[in-house]
């Protein structure tokens, strides 16, 4: 579980944010949801948004070859929201934290994981659903399932906004 005080974690490509080392730069890419958006439409940040400060448990899946990332059938049935797909570009890294955490160095805030250079598609699961007779400590808050681009266009999300 990842904080933020900004009610927005996101996943990104440590080596596009390299250069993110002070506080003028982090300003420079993050303060304005027009620049967030050319970082989500470069495919080096995918935006887990939803307005609420906190820590939620964030469960990351990617697929490979063959094998989708899915959700199992008890988070199918606590799904709240769908996101749309995002494009995420790989460069054999990605990071998972609350945006202001999001710096070229490396943070106790933050959580890295090799990941095949390439592009990817993402899509945020929202699973805070109640579900009757179900411990919602069994389940993560959210999960973001991470597979192969698709041969074929994608209309992919470009908004802040995850779930529209």
């Amino acid at each position: 579980m990842l904080p933020t005080d900004a009610g927005m974690h996101g996943l990104w490509d440590p080596h596009s944010f390299a250069d993110v080392c002070t506080r003028a730069r982090w300003e420079a890419r993050f303060m304005e949801n027009s620049s967030i958006e050319r970082s989500i439409a470069n495919g080096s940040f995918v935006p887990i948004y939803v307005h609420t400060d906190g820590s939620p448990m964030i469960e990351v899946r990617t697929g490979l070859g063959g094998a989708a990332a899915a959700l199992t059938p008890i988070e199918q049935d606590r799904v709240v929201r769908t996101s749309r797909p995002y494009l995420f570009r790989s460069q054999g890294l990605l990071s998972l934290s609350g945006i202001e955490y999001i710096s070229g160095m490396q943070d106790a805030a933050s959580r890295t994981i090799a990941l095949a250079p390439g592009k990817w598609t993402v899509r945020i699961m929202d699973l805070r659903a109640d579900v009757p007779g179900q411990d919602p400590e069994t389940v993560p808050d959210f999960v973001a399932l991470i597979n192969p681009e698709s041969i074929g266009a994608v209309d992919y999300a470009r908004s802040v906004e995850t779930f529209d």
